[in-house]
């Protein structure tokens, strides 16, 4: 628009300058001629309602109007030519000082503000845009006269954008002016550069809130002509509302030098970079183009610090990515790979203290189709993976929710690799427990995964792991197999954090054999906790799958995965706290112990360290506390109400301190003698669960 603006106001004026001293009627011509010529080189109708002189060295121009006469684009009711005396002695008429007085560029936006600058980045002339980058007149310094805009005005007729006292200064190739921006509210705009560059400062920062509660704040704005038009923001910062929330902490106090070419390349995009400073530390860098329904940027991320994404994390990531978006076909397509380094994580759900530090190597694709409306869709991940270490897990997965629920599949998988490797990639911190370990011959995994929230019965989590041949070849000294034959301690963490030490172990006198208990005892313990448990091998991939099952249905964490040998584990050697790392040290010890110990041995070590309520542990002492005899007397509902107590024999305590069994344990023990009715091991009599209070009645008379 400026370039229009100078062509129009430094329209040259003929040789002569006293003739329009003299003569109207040469005023009148040149005035045509001068019309006509810029007409020419703008391509849009130019009108001049009034041409006079003003005194020897001073011509003004009255109702200027550049444009259709029905939608002009610039209105300037006066412009004032001051002519150099020497000049004009030499028969030049080339203005020394061209005034224009209360200008008015017109913008036709739709209402919204990017419509605003949309319809004033379209003003350009069309008489310039076909000539490119010839330049025209408005090209360098050499030669301009000094321009000066006063009580100038940008009105919007959509409403969105409003300026005045717009005042402008062009001198020797310089510009300096400053205006009052209305809308949006930034208050006075300062602008300087010259015919090269502008850039504008406002008083008040332009501001927009963002999805996740951001909002982003820029003060500046430049605008280049070389070696293409440009605009650059250089200073937008992002801040959030919300300091608390995973996305204010990942941007809140971003940085962005942002930059969009204005003219489009021969496709018809936009070349656009930026470059972004994460608060934290870190830089990405993105170069690409983007038209109306399409982008394609590539990025270079050099050093972001993962605190910014979560408090429990630390470390940095670099990599290399590309976004290519459609609109129209509503696609999204994310590539890039990528390296951690350093990275520590402490969180109560992953461990007990902290894991790392470690390196690692990703990788991965993201396709992204929406449907309509837009929750509708399919995100696929394909050649992903991660690598610790000389180890490499392989990762493919899809999220379909086009029917009428979810459906998602995953695969994850290893190639074999040797136990040594495997090892050694654990991060420090993952398997305190098993500390030293070292592993030798082969190991694969791969795992698959379907959940369809249709049809949740048919829920698919199958896992194959080849370690037929893996071997353990140190472990923590705690962890001793030898000892659970002869005597061994057990400790107990209770909720308070104080710790039980309990002596127990075949060579012990708190101990309780197999043979001296009764046979329906083993029966129901297996009948309620683990169903498959003389024909596994440490781990039920049936049993997780019906706790997957069962927690997917009630969208809650409402049933555990953990089989009888995975109880034994945890009882033996590990502590209660729900962790990621205690779960894996659970399939750890799960594996050793099935590979030393008989399924006999196994759950006679259960019964005798398994807590049946506070303080009270293994059945020789739960009969003793409950009942006042020893096990082998135990009757049938005794037996199933000791069984019933395991998943939780602290809350459920309270009935004995009460006295009385609530009905729904009543209930559930009464289901339990007849699944061991069903299933053979308890033969149909006279059994009652209320038979339990008066046992204890019975043992409060004691004298």
């Amino acid at each position: 628009m400026r370039r229009a603006l100078l062509l129009l106001l430094l329209l040259p004026i003929p040789a002569g300058i006293a003739a329009f001293v003299a003569r109207g009627q040469v005023i009148d011509h040149f005035a045509e001629r001068a019309r006509t010529k810029a007409q020419a080189r703008l391509g849009w109708p130019v009108h001049l309602a009034r041409v006079a002189t003003h005194g020897l060295f001073e011509a003004r121009a009255y109702g200027v109007r550049v444009g259709p006469s029905a939608a002009p684009v610039v209105i300037v009711p006066e412009v004032r030519a001051h002519l150099a005396p020497e000049a004009v002695r030499r028969g030049s008429a080339r203005p020394r000082l061209v005034e224009l007085l209360g200008p008015v560029v017109f913008v036709r936006g739709d209402g919204s503000l990017r419509g605003a600058v949309e319809a004033l980045r379209a003003l350009k002339p069309p008489g310039l845009a076909e000539r490119g980058a010839e330049g025209g007149g408005a090209s360098g310094g050499g030669g301009l006269p000094e321009v000066l805009v006063v009580e100038g005005r940008v009105v919007d007729l959509g409403g969105a954008l409003a300026a005045h006292g717009i005042e402008v200064t062009l001198s020797d190739g310089r510009l300096t002016g400053h205006a009052e921006v209305e809308r949006p509210a930034l208050g006075r705009c300062d602008f300087e550069g010259d015919l090269t560059a502008i850039e504008v400062r406002c008083a008040q920062a332009f501001a927009r809130s963002l999805p996740g509660g951001l909002r982003i704040a820029a003060s500046s704005v430049r605008l280049e002509r070389a070696p293409v038009p440009r605009l650059r923001v250089p200073e937008v910062r992002v801040t959030a509302e919300d300091r608390d929330s995973r996305v204010g902490r990942l941007l809140g106090g971003l940085s962005a030098d942002l930059s969009v070419a204005l003219e489009r390349d021969r496709a018809g995009r936009w070349p656009i970079e930026a470059s972004l400073v994460l608060p934290g530390g870190g830089r990405i860098v993105g170069r690409g183009l983007a038209d109306a329904s399409t982008v394609d940027l590539s990025a270079q991320a050099k050093a972001l610090q993962l605190a910014r994404v979560h408090r429990a994390v630390s470390g940095s990531l670099s990599g290399s990515y590309r976004l290519r978006a459609d609109r129209r076909a509503r696609t999204v397509e994310l590539v890039g790979s990528g390296s951690l380094a350093g990275v520590m994580v402490e969180h109560e759900a992953l461990a007990d203290g902290p894991v790392g530090p470690f390196d690692a190597e990703l990788r991965a694709r993201v396709d992204l189709a929406l449907g309509e409306p837009p929750s509708r869709g399919t995100l696929k991940l394909s050649d992903a993976s991660v690598t610790l270490g000389e180890v490499k897990l392989s990762l493919e997965a899809s999220v379909d929710t086009t029917g009428e629920a979810p459906v998602v599949e995953a695969r994850a998988y290893t190639d074999r690799i040797d136990g040594a490797r495997l090892a050694d990639a654990v991060p420090e911190g993952l398997l305190p427990n098993l500390q030293p370990l070292a592993l030798s011959g082969p190991f694969a995994f791969e795992g698959r995964l379907k959940i369809d929230w249709a049809a949740l019965k048919q829920t698919v989590l199958d896992v194959d792991l080849d370690i037929r041949k893996l071997r353990v070849d140190s472990i923590s000294p705690h962890i001793d197999l030898e000892a659970l034959g002869e005597t061994f301690e057990t400790r107990f963490e209770m909720p308070d954090g104080d710790i039980i030490a309990r002596t127990t172990g075949p060579a012990s006198p708190r101990w309780t054999p197999l043979e001296g208990l009764p046979a329906l005892l083993p029966a129901a313990v297996v009948t309620q906790e683990d169903g498959g448990f003389y024909r596994h091998k440490g781990v039920s991939m049936l049993h997780l799958r019906g706790s997957l099952i069962r927690n997917l249905e009630r969208s809650r964490f409402a049933r555990g995965g953990s089989t009888l040998t995975m109880q034994l584990a945890r009882n033996l050697f590990l502590n209660r706290r729900k962790t990621l790392a205690r779960k894996l040290e659970e399939l750890v010890l799960s594996w050793q112990l099935e590979r030393n110990l008989s399924k006999d041995e196994m759950m006679a070590l259960y019964l005798n360290v398994v807590e049946f309520g506070p303080e009270v542990f293994g059945v020789g002492d739960a009969a003793r506390y409950y009942f006042d005899r020893p096990p082998w007397a135990l009757t049938p509902e005794e037996v199933v109400f000791l069984v019933r107590l395991l998943p939780s024999p602290r809350r459920y305590h309270k009935q004995f301190e009460k006295g009385k069994l609530s009905a729904s344990y009543a209930r559930s023990m009464q289901r339990l003698l007849d699944l061991l009715v069903d299933r053979g091991h308890l033969v149909p009599g006279d059994y009652d669960p209320a038979r339990v209070p008066e046992r204890w009645a019975e043992m409060e008379d004691r004298p």
